[in-house]
């Protein structure tokens, strides 16, 4: 049994016409009629009656007409279904984002931009990036075997990547501090001068980076 056969025999049942329903499903009507003998023989039951130039269904057809559209139904869903995971509306989408400044004016618009396109999903989970819980030591996420990369690492393959915004990085010195005279501070101004930095758990890739550009021992 083939699903066409399926197919073939709720439109018969629908219109309890052969010729009818051949029109409707554009073929011809003897190969219609083969398909429907063949289903028959593949189940062991007769499942339509001729009365005349009409069909009926058997007792065992309405049983087997009520199977058959909820296996259709089913089937047309699953399709409908991938098709719009393929698109990007349906599944589970995961954000985990870093904590910076910027951020909070990035996530709300995004998320009330893409929530409309994901109304068929248990569509959003944000989480922060930088906590012990999702992170691991080398510092990325992951959920459900995938890997997002939270700290600025070479993206994994499979992976796109489109740049949001930047962040200067600030310094912030007492008034009478011999740097605040400066309009710009250089990197090899800071050397050797005590910095008062976040704490690495926080986002280790980010401060291993920016110390190494200093090229000091942050405190």
């Amino acid at each position: 049994m083939e699903l066409r056969h399926l197919r073939y025999f709720v439109a018969i049942a629908e219109h309890e016409h052969i010729g009818r329903a051949a029109r409707v499903l554009h073929v011809s009507s003897s190969p219609l009629s083969r398909q429907i003998h063949q289903l028959e023989e593949d189940i062991g039951v007769q499942l339509l009656a001729r009365v005349g130039r009409r069909v009926q269904l058997t007792e065992a057809g309405k049983v087997f007409q009520r199977e058959a559209r909820e296996t259709l139904a089913r089937i047309d869903r699953a399709i409908a279904t991938a098709q719009a995971a393929s698109r990007g509306e349906v599944g589970r989408l995961r954000v985990a984002f870093v904590e910076v400044r910027r951020i909070a004016e990035i996530i709300p618009p995004a998320v009330s931009h893409t929530a409309p396109r994901m109304s068929r999903s248990n569509w959003c989970r944000c989480a922060c990036a930088n906590s012990s819980r999702h992170s691991t030591p080398g510092g990325s996420t992951h959920w459900n075997r995938r890997v997002v990369d939270v700290q600025g690492r070479p993206v994994p393959p499979g992976f796109n990547v489109e740049p949001l915004f930047t962040e200067r990085l600030e310094l912030m010195v007492a008034r009478d501090h011999a740097l605040a005279r400066q309009k710009r501070v250089k990197a090899r101004d800071l050397v050797g001068v005590p910095i008062i930095w976040m704490p690495r758990d926080g986002a280790p890739f980010y401060y291993d980076l920016v110390r190494t550009a200093l090229t000091c021992s942050p405190i």
